[in-house]
């Protein structure tokens, strides 16, 4: 089954599912955009599943609050999750992360003899109407091949793969890939495919040297992941309203312009999904329609991205993925020596997560500030719940460390609130900038362990 039918029938006014876990079952319900789970309701085995994933008798649901945490023992690399919800209703926001966990092959389009099985992840944006909402994708499209790299496997930017991967000349270009590796020092990096054979993929240079030089070696694990497009992310216009005048758009996606250097940088190209009114369906480059069909446009997974919703009605856009397994990994740049530099960053996990929990405070790549009154690097969130277009940051954050006070992350501006170490400042889906104080050009990597991998 494809993402799209998917997604799809979750946004059906009424649809059941179930998974197992081991010996364990979770089912559920989605009803009018709210989620309703069930542990340990009867459902069929995951192979005997009938058309859309339906359970064998409705999903019972009580008014008890659901606490119990779940071995995820059959994955790759166990997690422990805990499903809390008060009278078994998890509404769908845009900061929830539904825990559609365990059999992750049956719900993703997995490939069982070439990729490993991630657990899935669900989340649901709300995209404002008239208004901007700054987004990004913490979960990632099933992987295509899972497997490890070879004695002598590393050769520039080359990677072979162990064994026989069965892989067909050029099938990893002609749509756009990624690798992303799964262990060794680059945990969490991914690198755009630039070619492949029947065992071996050539990738990016992304500017730290080739890939033995940033330690990728023989028996790492690293997968191979197609982007995120347009129409696979939203198909046939799913979740941005649709345009019948080209000339008149109803809603766009809007890139960052992430080479660009310097602070309160303008976005860049838009797009816009047409109806088939004026000619044939699918994405448009905004402005420049003779451009052809956009609909092989990536995304990628560290970056955030602007959903321009021009009508008076909000868009609910529900997405459904694998939960990365891997660490997260994003270049921070200055591109420019003596200026400012904005980063547009979106993290790549799909839970909550605090300041303290991401790293960034200990990253070579985030400068911490001695003087709170003129603070170095600084971390600024967008608030999707606010009205507007082209909105700035609402908020931002420094750290701290200690030369005038306790070490720290502190608000930008109101010091007096304290340190906010265990404020849950990364939320799925949203975006953010990482501003680079003034000072001599170049990258450094920020790097986050995710608090539900126990390896």
């Amino acid at each position: 089954m494809k993402m799209g039918s998917i997604r799809k029938n979750i946004d059906k006014k009424k649809w059941r599912w179930c998974f197992f876990v081991g010996e364990k079952v979770i089912s559920g319900m989605i009803f009018e955009n709210e989620a309703y789970l069930n542990c340990g309701a009867s459902c069929w085995h995951p192979t005997l599943w009938r058309k859309r994933f339906r359970c064998k008798r409705p999903v019972e649901t009580s008014s008890e609050r659901i606490s119990r945490s779940l071995e995820i023992s059959s994955l790759p690399k166990p997690i422990r999750l805990t499903i809390v919800g008060q009278s078994n209703k998890l509404p769908m926001s845009s900061t929830k992360f539904l825990s559609f966990v365990a059999g992750a092959a049956a719900f993703l389009s997995f490939n069982l003899n070439a990729a490993e099985t991630d657990p899935v992840g669900a989340i649901s944006l709300t995209f404002k109407a008239n208004s901007d909402t700054a987004f990004s994708v913490p979960l990632h499209r099933s992987a295509e091949f899972s497997g490890v790299i070879a004695d002598a496997g590393v050769d520039g930017f080359t990677l072979s793969a162990d064994g026989t991967p069965g892989w067909s000349t050029g099938q990893f270009v002609d749509a756009p890939y990624y690798v992303l590796m799964m262990d060794g020092p680059m945990e969490g990096m991914y690198y755009t495919v630039l070619g492949n054979s029947t065992g071996e993929v050539t990738v990016e240079d992304i500017g730290a040297g080739d890939l033995a030089g940033q330690g990728i070696a023989a028996g790492q694990k690293f997968q191979v992941i197609p982007y995120w497009t347009l129409n696979s992310l939203f198909p046939d216009g799913e979740g941005i309203p649709a345009s019948s005048n080209v000339g008149s758009p109803q809603g766009l996606v809007l890139f960052t312009n992430q080479n660009s250097a310097g602070t309160n940088i303008p976005l860049g190209l838009s797009y816009l999904y047409h109806d088939g009114s004026q000619g044939p369906e699918g994405w448009y480059l905004n402005g420049n329609i003779a451009e052809g069909l956009q609909n092989d446009v990536a995304f990628t997974p560290d970056s955030f991205y602007v959903v321009r919703n021009l009508t008076p009605s909000d868009e609910q856009f529900n997405l459904v993925g694998a939960v990365r397994m891997a660490d997260h990994k994003t270049i921070l740049s200055r591109i420019q020596t003596g200026l400012r530099q904005d980063n547009f960053v979106g993290f790549t996990f799909p839970v909550p997560t605090t300041l303290a929990e991401s790293g960034l405070q200990s990253s070579p790549a985030f400068e911490a500030s001695s003087d709170v009154g003129n603070p170095a690097d600084v971390l600024l969130v967008y608030n999707n719940s606010s009205v507007g277009f082209n909105k700035p940051p609402s908020l931002g954050y420094l750290y701290h460390d200690g030369s005038q006070g306790p070490a720290g992350w502190y608000i930008l501006g109101d010091i007096a609130a304290g340190v906010q170490n265990d404020t849950e400042v990364f939320i799925p889906g949203n975006g953010y900038i990482v501003r680079k104080n003034v000072g001599e050009s170049g990258s450094n990597i920020w790097s986050a362990d995710p608090s539900y991998d126990s390896n």
